[in-house]
């Protein structure tokens, strides 16, 4: 079966050309930088809207975080946005879904690639559901390659609109080492909304369970936002220094929840030895980011909620802790990274300042994932949380 990926799955030239295009562009259009900001404040306000209408009662975490999430993506990539009922919202969210679901069938073979080798392919295939998990991906290809022909009916090559956009006068470009085409080009976008949409909106998730659980985390966090911001105020990424116990917090929800509990898979290219562990060439490695952002070799009472940890005596924010890697490192590392800790922090201090977060009556939010899953730490999405619009 084809590879559907680009930026994690491939490598050689086409893992070069795609990356290099990718973080080129986003960093263009405004990953990690105050250029994006405006877009990610119009969202935050959609958010607080929506949280606001469920005030007073517990329920499930609104389905707006997930707009939210896909909106600022899409803006990126295809100038496109959604409403929080808009029906093809509702399309495109079942497709994210049903590739999710796939991914996780077809990470039996990442994590025991031994399986084609022992058993038969027809129970492979009955297995890892190859034909199912084919029908989705193409399902979804098929989505992005209309907007790709729509892009391509109103280019204007002196204005590109987004990274669709670029992508398509990259393509025209005469250029040898070239590995650009439309089929390229849905996959890197396959790539870019799998990296930056379903996980940026399970970590809001997360960490507004991680509040509710945990009271007075909310209360120092909303002190300190106070402080800083007027109320009803957006920040801003020149805020960030300003606010460290709320850099703090977002990091070490990030910690806790793990997201991508095992991170990409890598391949040895070469015959090593490792912690007294002979890695023959050509063995596929997994990185066990749960595990580590649970050690004790790395952290203290490392199953507390523990904000505190990430401030230094004097009180200032350090980011840089020996294992913590839940963006990975290397080559490889996340080329959404920017985005999601611009969204992260704008989100989490523009719902802290309106809403306090609690759990139902006489309850505790489970903080337990919905179940292992390779792919994504995903938390309970039955759980539910109290809204309370502060004064």
């Amino acid at each position: 079966m084809e590879t559907y990926t680009r930026l994690v799955g491939s490598n050689g030239l086409v893992w070069h050309n795609n990356r290099r295009f990718a973080l080129r562009q986003l960093r263009d259009l405004g990953m990690g930088k105050s250029k994006l900001v405006a877009a990610v404040h119009t969202q935050a306000e959609m958010l607080i809207e929506e949280f606001r209408k469920q005030a007073g009662r517990a329920d499930k975490v609104p389905h707006a975080t997930k707009v939210a999430v896909v909106n600022i993506v899409w803006q990126m990539i295809g100038s496109i946005q959604f409403k929080v009922t808009d029906e093809r919202f509702k399309r495109f969210q079942r497709l994210i879904d049903g590739v999710f679901e796939s991914m996780r069938r077809m990470a039996i073979l990442d994590l025991f690639p031994w399986i084609n080798s022992v058993f038969p392919d027809a129970l492979v295939t009955w297995i890892c559901r190859r034909d199912v998990v084919k029908i989705t991906l193409d399902s979804f290809s098929a989505y992005f390659e209309e907007v790709i022909d729509e892009h391509k009916a109103t280019l204007d090559k002196d204005n590109p609109r987004d990274l669709i956009d670029a992508y398509i006068i990259e393509m025209e470009k005469d250029n040898p080492d070239s590995t650009c085409s439309k089929r390229d080009l849905v996959l890197l976008i396959f790539d870019l909304f799998n990296a930056g949409t379903q996980t940026t909106d399970n970590m809001l998730t997360w960490m507004i369970f991680y509040l509710a659980n945990h009271p007075k985390v909310q209360e120092r966090m909303l002190r300190e936002i106070d402080e800083v911001l007027p109320r009803g105020t957006l920040p801003i990424l020149e805020d960030k220094p300003r606010l460290p116990y709320t850099e703090a917090v977002v990091h070490e929800s990030l910690r806790k929840a793990s997201l991508v509990s095992l991170g990409a898979q890598h391949i040895a290219t070469r015959d090593t030895q490792l912690g007294g562990y002979s890695i023959p060439k050509g063995t596929i490695i997994t990185g066990s980011f749960f595990a580590m952002h649970d050690d004790p070799r790395y952290w203290d009472s490392p199953e507390e909620f523990r904000p505190e940890r990430w401030l230094n005596a004097e009180g200032k924010f350090v980011a840089k802790k020996e294992g913590f890697m839940p963006f990975g490192s290397g080559k490889r590392q996340c080329v959404g990274e920017g985005l999601a800790r611009m969204e992260l922090f704008i989100f989490s201090v523009a719902l802290v300042q309106n809403f306090s977060f609690a759990p139902p009556p006489g309850k505790k939010i489970d903080l337990r994932p919905v179940a292992f899953n390779p792919i994504l730490h995903e938390p309970k999405g039955s759980e539910k949380v109290v809204v309370t619009v502060r004064p």
